[in-house]
Formats: C-alpha cells, sequence, structure tokens
C-alpha cells in the first residue's frame, strides 16, 4: 500500500507541473530571456490585457493575474531558478479571488521608464553588485518610482545627460516598486533620489539640489576627480619628468588663467576618459617665458600659440613636438589622444599557438585575446587602446578570425569577444559574457586572472575530464543570453577563489554545447550540477547566487557537517552514551521538490552547530530506508524532527524553511547548557555562586531581544562551561515574582553573580561579546 500512495504522490505532482501554463509563454518571451526583455514583455501585454481597459471581458482579471504572477516570478533571480527547477510553488497556485495583485492601468503605462533607453542602464537587485559594487566605474543613479510625478518630470534631462555623460561615467535607473529590497538596502526614503557612487561604490553622495539638469550637471563635475597640472616655466621639466616617460600627453595653452579654448568643466569630463592613460596639463600663455607659447622660440614678444595639442611622450613635451587638435569638443579631443597610444598586437595562428604553449608551460603571464569579426569602427579601436595601456598582471592581442578562421572554430568563437587565456594545464580560458566598454573587460580580466581553476569548456571536453577517476568538478551549465546566468557567472568565478586547491570550476554554453547540456537533462539556465569523482555521483545547485553560498554547496559534500542517518546509527546515538543528546533530522525523498529546495537551508544549520558536540544535523532518506521512515511515522516530506530522547520529538511547524528558523527551534527544544531555572534552582545555583561565577537569562518567550540572545547565549554557555562558568535562564513570564524579587525591568537582562551577588552584564548580543564580558569580569576578580 505504502508504494501505491508514494506512486499517487508523483502522479499528483506531474499531472500539476503538466496542467500549469508556462510562465514564458505567458509572457511571450525565450526561456534566456533577460530581465529587460521580460520587463518590456509584460509591459506591452499588462496595458492591451489590463482589467480597466477590459471591463466587459469577464477573463480580463484571470488573464491579468496570471501575468502579473509570471512576471514577479521571473524578475526575480531566485524564484526564476525555483520555477525552471520545480515549476509553480505551492503558494502561487492557490488563486484566491478579489482584485487580485494587481495595479491601475495608469500604473503600467508609466512602468519601467528607461526600459527603451540605450544609454541609461535599467539596474535590479541582482546585478546591482555586479555592475556598481564589483566595478573600478562611476555611477550616477536615479532611484526612482514610476507614479511619482518629479520623476517622470525629469526624465527626459535623465536622458540628456546619459548622452552627455556616455563614455565618462554610467548613468543608471532603478524602478523602486519593482525593486524595493535594492532600495531599501541602499538608503532610499524619498522620490526621485539621485546618488553618485564612487569606484566600488566605495563613497557614495547624494544629490539635494534643484531638479535642473544644469545644477544635476553642476553636481557631477563637482564629484569627479580634476587631475589636470598646471605647467609653469620654473617647474616645467621637473613635472614632466614626474611622469611616465611613455604615456602620452595632452596640453591646453590658454592665453590666460581665465581664457582658455577647453573651459574647466569639459576639462574635468577629459580628464576622467583619459585618466591614467594620459597626462592632460594646461599652461598659461600670458606669460612670456613660456617657450611652448611662442612661434618662434627666441621671440619673447609675441604669444602667438593657443589651442589643444597631443604628444606622444615626455620627450616629445621636452622637445615640444605636438599635433594640434582641431576640435574643442572634450570627447572628440579624447578619441584624438587615444590615437597616440599603442594599438594591441595582431597574432597570426603560429604566434597564437605559441602563446597557448608558453601559458600550458606556465612560462607566461596571462593573455587577453580580442577576438575580432568585422573590422573594428573606431571606438571600439579606442576602447582597445585603453584596455592595453590600462590592463595590469596580463597581456593584451587582436586576432582576426577572418585571417585565422581555424583558431577561432577551436574556441567556438563565432562573433567578436574578449577571451583571458590562463597559465596551467590544456590552458584554462574564460570568455567575457559582459558588456565590452574598456572597465568591463577591464574589470572582467582582473577576476578571471585571480579564478585560477575556472575556465570554460567545450562539451567534448567535458566528457573526456569526468572520465577521469576522482575528478571535482563544479559546472555551470548556462546561457549567455540569460540575465540570471550573466549575475551567476561572476559569483561563480569568485566562489572558486574561496575555493582554491583541486576543485575545477568549468562553464558550459549550452546554446553551443546541447549535446552535453541535453545529456545531463539540462531545463534551466543557469544550472550548477557538482560532480564529485564520478559522473553518476552528481549533486544539483538550488542556493542563491553569492558567491559564498556556491561555495558553502561544495564544501558541504566534500566536507558534509549534517550527517546521512540510517536506522542502526539512530539507535546507536539515541540509546547510547554518546555525547550527543540532541539529534535534529531531515526526513527527505530525493523526488521531492520541496526537499531539494530547503536542503540547502539545511546544510546552513549544519554549520551553524558544527562546532556543538552536544547537537547532531542529520537527514535520512525516507526512499532508501522507507522502514525506518514508516517506523517514524513520517507520512509527508519534508519532515523536521528533533530527538531529545527514544520516545520524544519535535517537529518543525513553522512557516520559513530557512537556517536561522530551525536553528531558533532547535535551541527552543534542545537539551541545553543552560538550564530553565525555578525559585529553588535559581536560589541554589546563587548560593553556588561563592565558589563559581553564575550568569542567569531573565527573559520572555514573547520578547524578539531575547529570541534573537537565545542562541548566543546558548553558544557561550558551551565554550566557557570549561572554565567553570554556570549559566541558567528564567522564564518571566511563568515566574513573574520571582523576576520582580530580583528587580528585572526589561527583557532580555543578564545578571552575574559572584559571592551571592548580582552584577548587570551589559554586553551586545553576540557571543564574542558575551564571553568576553563575563571573562573581563571573572578575570578582574580573580587579579584582584
Amino acid at each position: 500500500m505504502k508504494y501505491v500512495n508514494i506512486f499517487l504522490l508523483v502522479l499528483v505532482h506531474c499531472i500539476q507541473v503538466i496542467l500549469t501554463e508556462d510562465y514564458y509563454e505567458i509572457l511571450g518571451v525565450e526561456k534566456d530571456a533577460d530581465n529587460k526583455a521580460i520587463r518590456k514583455a509584460f509591459k506591452k501585454l499588462a496595458l492591451k490585457h489590463h482589467p480597466d481597459k477590459n471591463p466587459n471581458d469577464d477573463e480580463a482579471h484571470t488573464l491579468f493575474v496570471k501575468l502579473n504572477k509570471a512576471y514577479e516570478t521571473l524578475k526575480d533571480t531566485d524564484k526564476r531558478k525555483r520555477y525552471d527547477l520545480f515549476g509553480e510553488e505551492e503558494d502561487d497556485q492557490k488563486g484566491g479571488g478579489g482584485r487580485g495583485s494587481w495595479k491601475s492601468y495608469e500604473y503600467y503605462d508609466d512602468f519601467g521608464l528607461y526600459d527603451n533607453d540605450e544609454l541609461v542602464i535599467t539596474l535590479d537587485f541582482n546585478d546591482f553588485r555586479r555592475s556598481v559594487s564589483d566595478t573600478y566605474d562611476y555611477w550616477f543613479i536615479n532611484f526612482y518610482n514610476p507614479q511619482c510625478v518629479h520623476c517622470r518630470e525629469i526624465a527626459p534631462a535623465w536622458r540628456r545627460l546619459s548622452k552627455k555623460l556616455d563614455g565618462v561615467i554610467r548613468i543608471g535607473a532603478v524602478n523602486c516598486q519593482d525593486s524595493p529590497m535594492l532600495c531599501n538596502s541602499e538608503g532610499i526614503r524619498g522620490f526621485p533620489t539621485l546618488k553618485f557612487y564612487d569606484a566600488h561604490g566605495e563613497n557614495q553622495k547624494y544629490y539635494d539640489n534643484a531638479l535642473q539638469e544644469d545644477d544635476i550637471m553642476d553636481f557631477v563635475l563637482e564629484s569627479l576627480p580634476y587631475n589636470v597640472f598646471r605647467l609653469q616655466s620654473s617647474d616645467f621639466e621637473k613635472k614632466v619628468h614626474r611622469r611616465p616617460k611613455e604615456q602620452p600627453w595632452v596640453i591646453i595653452l590658454c592665453k590666460s588663467s581665465s581664457d582658455c579654448p577647453l573651459e574647466r568643466p569639459d576639462r574635468i569630463l577629459l580628464n576622467h576618459i583619459l585618466e591614467d592613460i594620459s597626462n592632460i596639463a594646461i599652461v598659461d600663455c600670458s606669460s612670456k617665458k613660456m617657450e611652448m607659447c611662442r612661434e618662434k622660440p627666441d621671440d619673447e614678444e609675441v604669444i602667438v600659440r593657443t589651442g589643444i595639442y597631443r604628444f606622444r611622450n615626455a620627450e616629445d613635451v621636452l622637445n615640444n613636438k605636438g599635433i594640434r587638435i582641431e576640435s574643442t569638443d572634450y570627447k572628440e579631443i579624447a578619441h584624438a589622444a587615444m590615437k597616440q597610444l599603442p594599438k594591441p598586437k595582431s597574432l597570426d595562428t603560429q604566434k597564437f599557438r605559441m602563446i597557448l604553449n608558453d601559458l600550458e608551460e606556465r612560462s607566461s603571464s596571462p593573455w587577453l585575446i580580442h577576438f575580432i569579426y568585422d573590422e573594428d569602427d573606431e571606438m571600439t579601436l579606442d576602447e582597445d587602446r585603453k584596455i592595453n595601456s590600462l590592463i595590469r598582471k596580463a597581456n593584451m592581442a587582436l586576432v582576426d578570425c577572418k585571417a585565422e578562421f581555424s583558431v577561432c572554430s577551436d574556441y567556438q568563437i563565432r562573433k567578436s569577444v574578449y577571451v583571458l587565456f590562463k597559465p596551467g594545464k590544456d590552458t584554462p580560458y574564460e570568455i567575457n559574457y559582459g558588456r565590452e566598454k574598456a572597465p568591463d573587460v577591464l574589470n572582467f580580466a582582473r577576476s578571471a586572472t585571480n579564478a585560477r581553476t575556472m575556465t570554460s569548456i567545450t562539451g567534448q571536453r567535458l566528457e573526456n575530464l569526468l572520465k577521469k577517476p576522482n575528478s571535482m568538478i563544479f559546472v555551470d551549465f548556462f546561457s549567455p543570453h540569460c540575465s540570471p546566468c550573466l549575475n551567476f557567472l561572476p559569483e561563480f568565478r569568485k566562489a572558486s577563489v574561496l575555493i582554491g586547491g583541486s576543485i575545477k570550476f568549468v562553464s558550459v554554453d549550452c546554446t553551443k554545447n546541447p549535446t552535453i547540456c541535453n545529456k545531463f537533462n539540462i531545463r534551466a539556465y543557469p544550472t550548477g550540477m557538482y560532480f564529485n569523482g564520478s559522473i553518476t555521483d552528481k549533486h544539483l545547485f538550488h542556493g542563491s547566487h553569492r558567491d559564498q553560498e556556491i561555495a558553502d554547496f561544495v564544501m558541504d559534500i566534500v566536507r558534509p557537517k549534517v550527517v546521512t542517518l540510517d536506522e542502526r546509527v539512530f539507535k546507536k546515538l539515541i540509546y547510547g552514551q554518546s555525547p550527543i543528546k540532541t539529534i535534529v533530522i531531515d526526513f527527505y525523498a530525493n523526488w521531492c521538490g520541496p526537499c531539494m529546495q530547503m536542503a540547502p537551508e539545511w546544510n546552513k544549520l549544519g554549520r551553524l552547530f558544527s562546532e556543538n558536540p552536544t547537537v547532531m544535523i542529520a537527514k535520512v532518506d525516507c526512499e532508501e530506508h522507507r522502514d525506518f521512515c514508516d517506523r517514524q511515522a513520517v507520512r509527508s516530506y519534508p519532515s523536521m524532527r528533533i530527538y531529545t530522547d527514544p520516545n520524544k520529538y519535535f517537529i518543525f511547524t513553522g512557516l520559513h524553511r530557512e537556517a536561522f528558523a530551525f536553528r531558533d527551534w532547535v535551541y527552543k527544544h534542545m537539551i541545553t547548557v543552560a538550564k530553565e531555572l525555578d525559585d529553588s534552582s535559581l536560589q541554589n545555583l546563587i548560593n553556588k555562586s561563592y565558589k563559581q561565577p553564575v550568569v542567569v537569562d531573565f527573559y520572555a518567550p514573547w520578547c524578539g531581544p531575547c529570541q534573537r540572545l537565545a542562541p548566543k547565549f546558548e553558544e557561550a554557555a558551551l565554550s566557557l562551561q570549561a572554565k567553570g562558568v554556570i549559566f541558567g535562564k528564567v522564564n518571566c513570564d511563568y515566574f513573574r515574582h520571582l523576576c520582580g524579587r530580583h528587580h528585572i525591568q526589561a527583557y532580555p537582562t543578564l545578571l552575574l553573580y559572584r559571592n551571592g551577588h548580582p552584577e548587570d552584564l551589559e554586553t551586545s548580543f553576540n557571543t564574542e561579546s558575551i564571553i568576553n564580558a563575563i571573562l573581563k569580569i571573572v578575570e578582574d576578580d580573580t587579579d584582584s
């Protein structure tokens, strides 16, 4: 009968999946659509099918609720991943009457103010870190609400600003109605909020002036660094010699300090474009001492030369061999200056193979190769010159794929792209799938260089690697067109740095390698799959797309903190004399979707209790150990229980299956070091305080700070047990008169008793602070 029940459960689940409408089809987008495409598709359908616009259509409400559900799921990276793997979650399938979670027609008319703008980059919670926090770019971001009148009024000026500052800084926009978590984390309290970020977002400034275009531009100019030299005859040679000899110069010759062919605002913008790749200086030619200002060096009477000049290097500056730049537009001046930068060298097939050999033998630093299919335009050439000048710890070169087709074919390169080749066996490499502006490519090169154990890979090569015995390989199956994939890839790369060692991290592009992706039944992008020594021992990654969580997933497999139990081991632990007093078990089935979703949180719980010798976090596979699960009366999956003796257990009934919710549940029921006290037992401990320090937590079970303190208090008790410190706790809801006699005025209150007398223990609510506060008092008392 039990097999029939399991079969019926699986059958019902399969029928639900079949009957569930596909969210991608509802919105009319591909499965690898990026967030911008999803937003635009949703807006178009929302305006067409909104119930306010279709009052006579009985199906309009139902259809619009479906559209909204589809959008809310697919716009969020973690929800989208869970949907791709498991379909609709149970909560989403519960219909519910009423208006549903949608807004008025006007809301959707203004939805996504900047989605059609190429230069204003729309950011959401998932790509903010990758785009802003982890780069060397400067950003100016408009946090807005589409319903805000001022937000709509400023939109045209914001678009014009993005054109003016293209190539100088990044202009972004965040829809706070669509990404409330991001806006909360950035401290946004009103709309619009304009916020300026320097490199890595380390220094942030709020714009708090009038929403006028000129005022906003002035704020940007004030926020950018200004490193323009002022050259004078007295220190001319000295200043030139201080700069790198081969670095180009742009020198602006002015009639006077107040009459320059390039005004200060444009000099600031020019300086930022050419930062670190060219020196910029101004010369006041009202002084007749500067030879650079004279047409004839020996003629001290006539000032004939003003304008903007470019010089290849310091020697040309000292010898006054400059070339005049006719334009006074700062972008055109920057372009003229970049022409002086050396172009990356071109490689033919033979030279490219020689570089690969050097990398294989680890006798070369990494190489960033720009594979080119079409002849580069001037802007791309400028970017390549800039990258070539700024790249550190790596070399750069170009490969023309039309001339060297076999090289590009070997690496499945079908369009212009940047690839970083690294030293090591089989020459690991990574392809840049992000933006191709110089700051983005340089950031990719830096992070890829540090990720020594990560490589892109073909399907055939992956199969060969998996055939090798004891190969530990973590694979990211992805599509380069998928927005969550591009957010996951940098985190995957950083996780490889956190792990290091002998575990290979590889990425497989499923659009180029469909056979291998089909072989492993890849149905969603990105899909992380870890192979622990063999092709059969594979583990699917279900966690959030953060580097630490990805690394934790691998370490939970390599060095597990959750014990896999069977009935024999369980009985030995629960009936034996083991130091383990509390066993916490997840009863699961390997076909159960919610079980797989919960697994990362259960592993995290294992890490939280890994230092506690009295608690074991465990799991039981009920497919493999059906009889054991039946004898424990397990009726659904996952089923989480705490066992403190053979005949007593506590079932988790909380709403949130998260590690910290599990932790609080465990601390509520576990056999603790800090014992619950009543009137008599508290007095006994106070009597013991003449010989040993006693710490008591007076708490109320409904008190939030008390709940947060409880696990930290127990960890401190466990840590100080060997030092002879006694811990206890009093429930003041239950023993009100007892707490009153001890003058407890607030919860929680920590008292340290010595020689029968209490002393307030003032500390923050973390384990280390509690331990340090106790030891300080105890050790001071011992010294005195």
